[in-house]
Parts: structure tokens; C-alpha cells; sequence
């Protein structure tokens, strides 16, 4: 099976998203799956923002057998246009979210024409409310391979799940949730029981050996 997960980030960039890729790409490909990640040269999410960060090498490489391509990013036309959304939005006016879905980040040129020449047979792809899931989708329009979304949200106590979410979500075959509050959000908002995978998202035990 033609595996590929595209998500903004990726080893030896840091943080919880990143580890749970890291894990499922490795884990995948030590069991013969053909693993591909798609992601950006960016270090941190920092990195998106801000010019002072050095990105990393765009290309392909293999990490612990699981093939990595880097693509680059762009920052400051989608930096000007995260603005503009935001006081659109501001001003109660028609569409603001998707204007805020439009210029989320990272943005990568050309990344859904690059996601749907791959092929896959399988996309896993995250995570919420970065630009990555609204460029999985779009090429999910052109080549139909089925789509599993990591969400990842982060939802305050009694928040509504935004709309242009939303409407990814529902548009997915899957959404892999990683608590029962999650899962219970995105049932409120209407996404069908049976596609919502509360899988968690485990640990390493080797990793806390030498923990306090």
C-alpha cells in the first residue's frame, strides 16, 4: 500500500503532532509499508512567521526507512493575508472563515498538485487549523484516494468547533481524534460517530526510563 501522510512539520522538528508522525511513519515502515511524508523545510511553527528562523533543505531524504520530501514555504504574502481574514472576520462579514482557512498556515505552492500526482492510496493528514488539512482535501478533489485527518484540536471548555473545520471534517472519510473530549466535540458538531477514530496517541515506554 502507497502510504502518505503530509503535515506541517516534521523530524527533527519538536512538538506532540511531530512525534505522533514520526511514530506512525516509522512504525508503518517497519512493517513493509511503503511510507512517504510530505512536509515543509520549516524547523518550528515559529518558523512560519518568523524570517529570523533558518529553514532546513528542501528535498527527499530517508529517515529510520521512511522517505521524507521537504517542500518550501512562503511567509510573508500569507502573513499579510492571515491580517486582512482576521479583521474580516472581526467585522461579522459574509465568509470570514473560509477567509481564515485560506490564509492559514504554512503555505506551500503547489502542494495539492504535488499530494494528488503522488497517487496514494492512502492520505493521513494534520493537523487542525494549519493550511496542510485544507491542501489534503483539495487534492482529494482531483484524485479521490480516501482521507484521514490527525486532528489535533485544541478546544477550550464549551467551544464551537469552527466552520471551515468543520466542513473539512465532514468532507473526510476519517478523523483520528486522540481524547473523548475530542470525540465528543465532533459529535456535537455533527460528524458521524464512525468516522471518528479515538485511537490516543500512546507512548514509548523507553522514553521514561531515565524521567524523574
Amino acid at each position: 500500500m502507497k502510504i502518505l501522510h503530509v503535515t506541517p512539520l516534521y523530524y527533527p522538528a519538536v512538538g506532540g503532532v511531530e512525534s505522533v508522525f514520526k511514530a506512525v511513519s516509522e512504525g508503518m515502515a517497519q512493517r513493509g509499508e511503503d511510507v512517504t511524508v510530505f512536509t515543509t523545510t520549516g524547523r518550528s511553527l515559529n518558523a512560519f512567521m518568523n524570517p529570523a528562523v533558518r529553514p532546513l533543505v528542501a528535498g527527499e531524504e530517508i529517515i529510520s526507512g521512511v522517505r521524507v520530501r521537504r517542500f518550501p514555504y512562503r511567509r510573508v504574502l500569507r502573513l499579510a493575508a492571515r491580517v486582512f481574514s482576521r479583521g474580516w472576520s472581526a467585522l461579522h462579514l459574509l465568509k470570514g472563515e473560509d477567509f481564515i482557512a485560506w490564509s492559514a498556515l504554512p503555505w506551500v505552492p503547489g502542494l495539492s498538485s504535488e499530494i494528488a500526482a503522488y497517487k496514494p492510496d492512502v492520505v493521513l493528514a494534520g493537523h487542525f487549523p494549519t493550511r496542510i488539512v485544507y491542501e489534503a482535501s483539495e487534492a482529494r478533489k482531483a484524485a479521490g484516494f480516501p482521507l484521514v485527518y490527525f486532528t489535533a484540536l485544541h478546544l477550550g471548555h464549551g467551544a464551537d468547533m469552527p466552520g471551515s473545520s468543520l466542513e473539512l471534517l465532514k468532507g473526510a472519510d476519517a478523523a483520528w481524534v486522540s481524547t473523548s473530549y475530542e470525540k465528543a466535540a465532533l459529535q456535537k458538531s455533527g460528524i458521524a460517530e464512525n468516522k471518528i477514530w479515538d485511537l490516543g496517541v500512546g507512548i514509548h515506554p523507553d522514553d521514561f526510563k531515565k524521567g524523574d
